[in-house]
């Protein structure tokens, strides 16, 4: 039944809860519409009074559940803080990682610069040295 027709037939006017409620009992009633309003307007047999039941067990039941889809969404995004927090601190812990080993790395890599600088200059000392042992060898032989 619509809006229009209930309003004119029982000079009521409910809100939009109500009337939907009104037309699920309307449509499941083997009534003329002209009966049904006259029996709604009389309340026969607390006909107005369960429909009003009907609406607030509804709003109760949506209220409720938009409570409970408000405590999980708030559930949730507690949750995905607590991820992002955890995603953070991990990634700081990798970064920290990260520099140590590039760290021990670079300290590595300059040692071994060093002891090959160190080696180099070994490997020239040892030529200076079987130079010299040369130089000395030559002038035993040309001496004697």
């Amino acid at each position: 039944m619509l809006y229009e027709e209930f309003t004119n037939l029982t000079k009521m006017y409910v809100d939009t809860w109500t009337h939907e409620e009104i037309d699920k009992v309307y449509s499941a009633s083997e009534l003329s519409k002209q009966d049904w309003c006259k029996n709604y307007k009389a309340n026969k047999d607390g006909m107005q009074e369960g429909i009003a039941i009907r609406v607030s067990e509804r709003q109760w039941r949506t209220e409720l559940e938009l409570s409970d889809k408000d405590l999980l969404i708030k559930e949730l995004r507690k949750n995905c803080d607590e991820l992002q927090h955890k995603v953070s601190e991990a990634n700081d812990a990798a970064i920290e990682s990260v520099n140590n080993w590039i760290r021990s790395y670079n300290t590595e890599a300059d040692r071994a610069n060093k002891a090959e600088a160190r080696v180099e200059e070994l490997e020239a000392e040892v030529m200076r040295l079987k130079a010299k042992l040369y130089d000395l060898m030559v002038k035993e032989n040309g001496a004697a």
